[in-house]
């Protein structure tokens, strides 16, 4: 369910739009990643955020195809590679 990505400044596979935080527009990325498949298509950027609880994500991103509808993926910003790693834990867990 799970994958990291570390994405560059450039905006190369960069996911914009959908911020989960206050800062989501300043540009800045850590660049700790997690992409996330099979998700409820209903599944709100709050859902994933609580998933993660008690790790808080800097950043998340629901990929939505080119009907306006959910792809059920998602991509996931902690501000840590350690945070990353942890929430790489709740791999094949439901939501």
């Amino acid at each position: 369910m799970f994958e990291e990505r570390v994405r560059d400044d450039r905006g190369r596979g960069r996911m914009g739009g959908h911020g989960y935080s206050s800062d989501s527009n300043s540009g800045f990325h850590s660049g700790h990643f997690v992409h996330m498949r099979g998700l409820p298509f209903r599944a709100t950027e709050a859902d994933i955020a609580h998933f993660f609880a008690p790790l808080i994500p800097v950043r998340v991103h629901i990929d939505v195809g080119p009907n306006g509808k959910s792809t059920g993926e998602a991509d996931v910003e902690f501000g840590s590679h350690e945070d990353a790693v942890s929430a790489m834990s709740k791999d094949k867990n439901h939501m």
